[in-house]
């Protein structure tokens, strides 16, 4: 994907995608494998991700790879 082209399908047109999640307050916060935990309340503060997914999505048949860019 990562090369333009699907793996399924063959086809040429591929679009990168940042992948968001958790909108708050018209706020949207990358989608990530993980956050820094919270230091007053208990779960993780999605302010400070880590690992943060990006999207690969065939235009022709909607095959999507995600991956963490390096």
């Amino acid at each position: 994907m990562k090369s333009g082209y699907c793996p399924k399908c063959g086809h040429n047109e591929v679009v990168r995608s940042k992948a968001a999640e958790d909108s708050r307050d018209g706020v949207e916060f990358p989608m990530s494998i993980t956050a820094e935990p919270r230091l007053v309340w208990p779960g993780r503060n999605l302010a400070h991700p880590y690992g943060n997914l990006h999207t690969y999505i065939c235009i022709s048949c909607g095959f999507t790879e995600w991956y963490v860019p390096s």
